[in-house]
Order: structure tokens, then sequence, then C-alpha cells
């Protein structure tokens, strides 16, 4: 499968590659050398990645509930397992066109220490292994703000997938949630 397949209309195949247990639980290494393991997946028509090392899961969208006055990157709450995890839209904090939700949408559930959230993502597609020297810095002319989220851009099949910091948009999203006293 490729990165490179083009958004489908609802009720077309898009392409996405389903992780399987063994993508977040392998007992493969990544060597020094080999550098890190991404999970790679589409937020409009761009490719972003967040390190597998946060990923505690990718769930189906099940039922969101809206909280009053919530900030905009915030679209709800949700439960998993009886835990009530925020969720979280990347699109609005990167300024990216918003779509609808269809059958490829998920919620990429991620932790950093104790902070976690769920990621509103259009598709998830593979995990995929990169090196640390492929990874170029965020661009000088990218607003500081946003850079702040970044890791770095890299190439996957010749697509350009840019890796997300996860502690920086947790820390973001949940000092937006403290702001308007929604943080617990």
């Amino acid at each position: 499968m490729s990165l490179m397949n083009e958004p489908q209309k609802t009720g077309e195949s898009s392409g996405a590659l389903v992780l399987t247990t063994e993508d977040f639980y392998s007992t493969r290494q990544v060597s020094a050398a080999t550098g890190r393991q991404i999970v790679c997946f589409q937020l409009s028509d761009q490719w972003y990645a967040v390190d597998i090392t946060h990923v505690h899961e990718v769930l189906r969208i099940g039922q969101i509930i809206t909280l009053p006055n919530a900030p905009p990157a915030i679209v709800g709450i949700c439960q998993v397992r009886g835990a009530i995890l925020s969720v979280t839209d990347p699109k609005k904090m990167f300024n990216l066109e918003p779509r609808l939700l269809t059958g490829q949408s998920r919620i990429i559930f991620i932790k950093a220490g104790l902070l976690e959230t769920g990621l509103l993502v259009d598709a998830v597609s593979r995990v995929v292994e990169v090196t640390d020297e492929c990874i170029e810095p965020p661009l000088s002319t990218i607003d500081q703000l946003e850079a702040g989220l970044l890791v770095g851009s890299c190439r996957v099949e010749g697509m350009v997938v840019t890796l997300i910091r996860v502690e920086a948009l947790i820390a973001r999203s949940r000092g937006a949630a403290e702001s308007v006293g929604m943080a617990q």
C-alpha cells in the first residue's frame, strides 16, 4: 500500500492499511542506527506522523460528546474502557481544512508522561521506520508557535510526512483547556 492514495468518496475503499497488534506490540527492536518507528496518518490532504512510543492505541470513532465553551481544538470527550479521554482536532491547531468524519476516520490515543488525548485524524495508514538523519527540522518560515509542535519532516514513499511533537501538542491542547477551566 502507498501513502499516495487520493482521498476517497464516502463508501469507497481508501486503501488505508489496517494496523495490527504486531505493529504496536512487536518485539522487534529499532536500533539507534535505524531511528524510530512512526505511525503515519492523514489530516486533510497532508500526511503527519507521531512516534509510536507515544501511541497507546488507534480507535474507531465512537460517540464524541461536545463540551460547552471548549477551546476550538478540543472537539469533545469520549469514553475508552471506562476512562474519559479528551479528543483533540490537530487540523484546527495547524489551520487545515476540516473534513467530514468517514469510515476511515480514527482517534489515535496518545500519551506523553501523565498527559493524554485522542487525536482526531482522517485516516491512519501504517507504521514505518525512519532514520533520525532523514528527519529535517521545521522550516524557518513556519510560524514559531506551529513550529514548536513539530519535530520535522521526512520522506516516506515519496510523500512528505511531518512528525508531530506529541508532548508539545498535548501541552498546547491542555493549556487551552486550562484557560477555559476544563482541565482536571
